[in-house]
């Protein structure tokens, strides 16, 4: 590894807590996560790193689910589905809950994905590219995400790759009928590799910061353990829940409240 003089420090590289700037370094893996050449940071904790991310995926489903309702509103046609009311005729004691018909792929729900997909691209993209290199989530934690190589501010087509490595680019299923099915499973599978391959490596570079040539890093101080991740993630799912639930409810006006009558007088 090999640190220039301060003459040579590029704009944009790593920030230390104490804001100095940084000099270009040449990464080689830390021991332990220090970041090598710059004191004050280290390699982003995995736990920090997941609870950022589920930070964000709440906002960007809140966002979602404001678009989707607008959408709904604008062409009176619903972009979340159409409910299945179950009745005598219908139900088949061999059926199996998960035998749902696949929902035809029309033009408003081809404009609701491609607006969700634009809107997940430009929040991380702006989001990294930014002064503080980092999304909302990421903040929380003092996270930054830069160039591998010395730490620099991502380039626009990095920052792009990266964004799709996260699992984005299976977006494209949405679009195919026949796929669109096997996308959320392929969606958690490739989350779940992503979380085992930042949690194992030593600078906690995963699958998707090694196909971006990105690194993660954050002040040794705010790095979040295993058990407090844990706990944070369970209150978010909590959270999660919540949201969904009020939003639903107010989606549905008083369907909800048919629904449960007529659950209550089939019982």
């Amino acid at each position: 590894m090999t640190v220039p003089s301060s003459g040579d420090q590029p704009p944009g590289a790593w920030s230390t807590p104490e804001g100095d700037p940084e000099p270009l370094v040449h990464w080689a893996p830390p021991v332990p996560a220090s970041v090598p050449g710059v004191p004050g940071l280290v390699f982003a904790s995995t736990g920090s790193r997941a609870v950022a991310y589920t930070v964000d995926g709440v906002i960007l489903i809140v966002l979602g689910l404001v678009i989707g309702l607008l959408l709904s509103s604008i062409t009176g046609e619903s972009v979340f589905g159409q409910a299945w009311e179950p009745t005598a005729t219908e139900w088949d004691p061999g059926s199996s809950p998960f035998d749902i018909p696949p929902q035809p792929i029309t033009a408003t729900i081809v404009l609701y994905t491609m607006a969700g997909g634009f809107i997940s691209l430009a929040y991380h993209v702006w989001s990294w590219r930014s002064r503080a290199r980092a999304t909302p989530g990421q903040r929380l934690f003092g996270i930054q995400v830069g160039d591998a190589a010395g730490g620099r501010r991502l380039t626009t087509r990095q920052a792009i790759i990266r964004w799709a490595a996260l699992g984005n680019v299976l977006l494209v299923l949405s679009f195919a009928p026949t796929l669109a099915t096997i996308q959320v499973p392929l969606v958690l599978l490739w989350s779940l590799l992503l979380l085992l391959s930042t949690a194992v490596e030593s600078d906690h570079r995963g699958l998707h910061d090694r196909i971006a040539g990105t690194a993660v890093v954050q002040p040794a101080h705010r790095a979040m353990g295993a058990a407090t991740a844990g706990c944070a993630i369970i209150l978010l799912f909590v959270g999660i829940i919540v949201v969904f639930s009020i939003v639903g409810i107010a989606a549905m006006g008083d369907e909800w409240q048919r629904m449960i009558e007529e659950a209550s007088r089939q019982t």
